[in-house]
């Protein structure tokens, strides 16, 4: 069987990688609009969504060809921003989920480590100040990960096999990174999403312990409030990878077109404007 085919099964199933599309955007949060939804069901079907081409975040022999499917813009371009805009919004989000939940928190904290470790400077994505059930701050650091190799070779089906096998190494990799806070008795999670929606077991539960204490305040039943934050969620994870794919490969495919003053945004929204004084 094909390694993509695999891949590509393995994503249909995942029960909280499809949230994004049992429900009408009928919120800010559940919105994405049709050039998005587009790019973010062929990026999930795992079909072509980009013609042949070199992306020209790296020049001369070591240029990446752009692979049909979108991967490298998704998590492996270097140029744009891309992946730091895909983590920023997933990360965004989650503190709304967090705030809902009635907790504390502070986005990249400064110097959330001196305390234990004076030459520490390391900023955790969020710190929650107030986690039930445990004392002092908690921490948090979000990765995504994609299952298919942004800009490596392909995999081999015993790899492709293996279930959320990117978001495990992932995971892995940020605890060795936070040793540090651990061995100091300070709480900490990795929170590990695959471009495909699927989540770290850990993930999900840690989102299930929060949304269990809003339900019980709140007076919504659980499940209803995790399938409306965790679609919204998803819908922010679809909506910045098909945005930053359209992006980037808008740039790529025009990239013979040199940008000067008379061509430039301002210079063109301002081009029918006529002072009167």
């Amino acid at each position: 069987m094909d390694t993509e085919l695999v891949l590509e099964s393995s994503r249909l199933r995942d029960p909280h990688a499809g949230l994004w599309l049992d429900f009408a955007p009928k919120t800010a949060l559940h919105h994405i609009t049709n050039d998005e939804l587009r790019v973010a069901l062929t990026l999930r079907l795992h079909r072509s969504v980009s013609y042949q081409a070199r992306c020209d975040c790296r020049k001369g022999k070591s240029a990446i060809p752009l692979d049909p499917y979108g991967i490298h813009l998704t998590t492996g371009c270097i140029k744009g921003g891309n992946s730091i805009h895909n983590h920023d919004r997933m990360k965004e989000q989650t503190v709304k989920i967090l705030s809902y939940c009635g907790l504390s928190t502070k986005v990249e904290e400064k110097n959330a480590f001196r305390g234990y470790d004076e030459d520490n400077g390391n900023r955790p994505d969020i710190t929650i100040f107030n986690l039930p059930d445990h004392t002092g701050k908690y921490f948090l650091d979000i990765r995504l990960s994609s299952p298919v190799p942004a800009n490596a070779g392909p995999l081999t089906l015993p790899q492709a096999k293996k279930r959320f096998r990117s978001g495990n190494q992932a995971f892995i990799e940020k605890v060795r990174y936070y040793q540090h806070a651990t061995a100091q008795g300070l709480g900490f999670l990795p929170i590990i999403f695959e471009t495909t929606g699927q989540m770290h077991p850990d993930t999900e539960s840690f989102f299930t312990s929060c949304l269990q204490q809003a339900a019980r305040v709140r007076q919504i039943p659980l499940p209803v409030l995790w399938k409306y934050w965790m679609s919204s969620l998803m819908f922010t994870l679809q909506r910045t990878m098909a945005s930053g794919i359209i992006g980037r490969s808008f740039e790529v495919y025009g990239r013979k077109h040199k940008e000067h003053f008379e061509t430039s945004r301002g210079a063109i929204r301002d081009f029918g404007y006529l002072n009167s004084m």
